[in-house]
């Protein structure tokens, strides 16, 4: 009982104090919690005094790679520790030419911090940066704020947390996994003049804490640094936790405490707390649709209030600072009449710091404008002082100048108040609740010499000034960010980062950990080029609904069902990320509903879903054959008797939805092995591709709901009154509802009667993507000169993936061919693109195609179809669905002067 109470005496005193302890050149501090020993900037020893674990190993041969430029002072000359107080002390080394450099430990509720300080500092003498090292990590797995997880057994890898050139800012953050606990590693400043760096080998783990980048330094004037050649780093924290989960709660207390961050559902602006979709689709008035029906239909499908409508409009901005906009603005008047009608609040574009360059000025209302400029217009620029004076009182801020555009350093009081004045007054403007500030977070290493500090401050600083004032004086603005930089979070509830992050090559992301820090206080935009559920869940993207709607319904192929419902979920629960009392190893992310409920999205046995207590609510299936029972996939034609779908692809993902969709026939029945591997669905016809990886041929069961007016199989006619039909495969099947309209294909090339679809790597019917965006993205007809010859053109954009145009012809008897010529500039390298042409479902040509300079001309025989009405289908996707990958120019297949005789 005594040895007991001496136990829990010294354990409340460690509790309290920590113990230094100096002994052959090593400091060893220990917490009730933790143990660490370092000497000469580097922390070789790491003890979990809780589970007993030691993190570290055994530190055999040093890779120099982690050590580039950082200023590493020499042990054997002697490190000098003096403890200060119970929980402080000062470990200090000298440095050749005078300076000295010190590593100052303090202890806080059982974690350690560390922080660098150096004196004599001449930071192109010492041009090194100021790093701690923690050596020889030897966990069974590392997590990075990044939202990437490192096995020990994986290869050799390297991370970087702040990427400011690129403009990725991931948390600070780093995790150890052991096997009864964790170690947190991260910075206690939201600035980023910190970095964290993750060097990986399947035999041990480096940190690099980086306190102090000295290009970084360098470049603000040495403000960070006292005349005396003083600077010290913020402080990095080390703690040991039960898990990952309870160490990102720590991170998020810690970071609430030191920036008055809160949560969305507390933010102080009614639309923030409200909003829980986004959908940036206008209705396109020179296609004639009709702006109040259109946003009629949008609040029948989902709730006004909760769907928040963003359009990035910085091309309807005249000159940048004036908030006027230009006559036939986006979005039109009558759009946003017709939305504030429908109950629905939009968000628009703000320059931010960016500034028309004054010598521009002409030439961007003359060139961009032209006719949109009104009447009698003059630059009336929105801040405390006469229009023609603007510019002579910004000149002395202008920190980048950038062709048309530059940018004012808000570092400056000057800039600070205009920014204040103006985004206040801009939103009063436009009776907008908020805005996209464009460039927010923007890197402030770029600026030009002599423009990165004013009045003792730097850019970032003036971030931060500009949205805390914002803050206090406008409360109710919801503000959008293009950059997630830590000191921008608190103050922002949307990103667009997540965007740029998902289509990176370097950055892997596999693990919760970035939407468990972040994804509280802010929504990240989704990828509207991927659209990618799983790296969505990870990263706390905001849903975004994919829907073609208005009067003229010219975009029906542009409604996505599956996000359209994941939206409406995140609407009808008011769902925000959240963190509950435990996370399961098979949950990518918690959401917490308005009345306290949680829900997930989750690995599953037969792939991914949104549940509740348990109950899918929509899900991915991948590597199944089949579907999930009750569940359809949208334009899927296979179910069985429990409505499960057939004929999966285990290779394939495939999104389902709890809505089901009319089907004109169903295959009832396939063998196992047997998968579609593509659907093309046009309203008065469906093409269904199978195959198999063993099988030649095979039964399979088709029921039809209603009587078609025509039925191939491989081409071949077929009675529609049978149950049981034999296939050859890979083999296909037409299904015609109706008579379709039929070309003499003697008439051809004309530019009507082609009908466009796009596809996804799944082979399912697809939306691409890109409303209103430019032509590369989407399909149609044109008159097209390529090197120096015009053709009637058929013209396809590959969109996400693929995409086709398909028509039926009339052959003539007896001989057919088809010729036509392909232009095509592949902006992409190395990126083959494949086109195809099928007849009635069966191939007749394949290519990968080349990128040319002329019209290449080919010619298919048709011999074995002449005399018959077919089906033409033109083809066009990228070969390997790992690279497929938009892009705004080229790519596009242009099939010039398609005949048939």
């Amino acid at each position: 009982m005594l040895q007991k109470l001496v136990f829990i005496l010294l354990c409340g005193t460690l509790a309290l104090h920590a113990e230094f302890e100096m002994k052959n050149g090593e400091l060893t501090i220990t917490t009730l919690r933790l143990q660490l020993k370092t000497s000469g900037g580097m922390i070789p020893f790491l003890k979990d005094r809780q589970t007993g674990e030691v993190f570290t190993g055994k530190i055999n041969a040093v890779s120099e790679i982690p050590f580039r430029k950082s200023l590493i002072p020499d042990p054997s000359k002697g490190g000098v520790f003096k403890q200060n107080s119970s929980d402080t002390g000062v470990l200090s080394y000298p440095l050749e030419g005078g300076a000295r450099l010190s590593y100052e430990f303090k202890t806080e509720e059982n974690d350690i911090l560390v922080r660098v300080h150096v004196e004599n500092y001449d930071l192109e003498q010492y041009a090194d940066n100021l790093d701690l090292h923690v050596m020889a990590l030897t966990p069974r797995a590392m997590i990075t704020g990044i939202g990437s997880r490192t096995l020990r057994t994986d290869p050799a890898r390297e991370e970087t947390l702040l990427w400011p050139g690129a403009g990725f800012y991931f948390p600070r953050v780093a995790i150890a996994e052991g096997k009864d606990g964790v170690l947190l590693f991260h910075s206690e400043s939201s600035m980023p003049y910190h970095n964290l760096i993750f060097y990986h080998t399947p035999e041990a783990d480096h940190l690099v804490l980086r306190g102090g980048d000295n290009n970084l330094l360098r470049r603000t004037g040495k403000l960070l640094v006292s005349p005396k050649g003083e600077y010290t780093t913020s402080f990095w924290r080390i703690g040991a936790h039960r898990d990952w989960l309870s160490a990102a709660k720590s991170w998020r207390e810690q970071f609430e405490k030191r920036t008055g961050a809160v949560p969305l559902w507390k933010n102080p602006s009614r639309t923030v707390r409200n909003t829980h979709a986004v959908f940036t689709g206008t209705p396109n008035l020179g296609w004639k649709e009709n702006p109040d029906e259109y946003y009629k239909e949008l609040a029948r499908k989902f709730n006004p209030e909760n769907l928040l409508l963003f359009y990035w409009n910085a091309h309807s901005i005249l000159v940048f600072g004036d908030p006027r906009y230009a006559e036939k603005p986006y979005p039109a008047k009558e759009s946003v009449e017709a939305l504030k009608k429908h109950g629905f609040q939009w968000i628009g574009f703000h320059g931010y710091t960016l500034l028309c360059n004054p010598s521009d000025i002409r030439n961007r209302l003359e060139k961009y404008f032209m006719n949109r400029v009104p009447e009698g217009y003059s630059f009336r620029p929105d801040y405390d002082g006469p229009p023609a004076d603007f510019y002579k009182n910004m000149e002395p801020y202008f920190s980048i100048r950038s062709g048309p555009l530059g940018m004012v350093n808000p570092a400056a009081k000057y800039v600070e108040d205009y920014l204040v004045r103006n985004i206040k007054d801009y939103a009063a403007y436009h009776r907008i609740p908020g805005f996209y500030l464009d460039i927010t977070g923007a890197v402030s290493y770029a600026l030009k010499p002599g423009k990165v500090v004013f009045e003792g401050k730097t850019y970032y600083d003036g971030d931060v000034n500009v949205f805390r004032c914002l803050r206090r004086e406008a409360p109710e603005l919801a503000m959008m960010s293009e950059y997630c930089g830590e000191w921008t979070l608190p103050y922002f509830f949307y990103t667009w980062e997540a965007g740029l992050v998902f289509r990176h090559p370097k950055i892997r992301i596999n693990h919760p950990l970035r939407g468990a820090l972040y994804g509280s206080y802010i929504w990240a935009r989704e990828s509207t080029v991927e659209l990618d559920p799983v790296k969505n869940a990870y990263y706390a993207t905001l849903p975004e609904v994919v829907l073609g709607i208005g009067s003229a319904r010219l975009e029906e192929g542009l409604t996505d069902p599956w996000f359209n419902e994941r939206a409406k979920l995140f609407i009808d629960h008011k769902l925000f990320n959240d963190l509950p009392e435990k996370w399961e190893d098979e949950v990518l992310a918690c959401y917490r509903s308005d009345k306290n409920e949680w829900f997930q999205f989750r690995k599953m046995p037969f792939g991914y879903a949104y549940t509740k207590d348990g109950t899918v609510l929509l899900g991915i299936c991948e590597n199944v054959r089949q579907g999930v029972a009750g569940f359809s996939i949208p334009a899927w034609p296979a179910y069985d008797a429990k409505d499960c779908a057939l004929g999966l692809n285990p290779k394939q993902s495939y999104r389902f939805i709890r809505e089901k969709t009319p089907r004109s026939f169903t295959i009832s029945s396939l063998p196992e092995n047997i998968f579609i591997s593509a659907v093309r669905k046009q309203a008065d016809w469906t093409v269904v591709s199978l195959d198999s990886d063993s099988l030649k041929e095979a039964e399979m069961a088709i029921d039809f709901h209603q009587k078609p007016f025509r039925v191939l199989l491989n081409g071949k006619e077929i009675a529609p009154d049978r149950k049981i039909y034999r296939i050859s495969l890979p083999g296909s099947l037409l299904v015609v509802e109706k008579e379709p309209k039929v070309m003499d294909g003697g008439k051809l090339p004309t530019r009507t009667g082609w009908s466009f679809g796009h596809y996804g790597a799944d082979g399912l019917p697809a939306s691409n993507g890109f409303r209103g965006w430019s032509f590369d993205f989407n399909t149609a007809t044109s008159e097209f000169s390529f090197a120096g010859q015009k053709k009637l053109s058929v013209d396809l954009g590959p969109g996400r993936f693929g995409s086709y145009a398909e028509r039926f012809v009339k052959l003539p008897d007896g001989k057919a061919e088809l010729s036509f010529s392909i232009a095509m500039k592949n902006t992409l390298k190395d990126v083959p693109m494949l086109t195809r042409i099928q007849v009635d479902g069966q191939e007749v040509f394949r290519e990968t195609t080349p990128s040319s300079d002329a019209w290449r001309e080919q010619k298919v025989n048709l011999d074995r179809f002449a005399g018959q009405t077919v089906l033409l289908t033109f083809s066009y996707q990228f070969e390997n669905p790992a690279q497929a990958r938009p892009v705004r120019t080229g790519n596009i297949a242009h099939f010039g002067s398609i005949t048939i005789r």
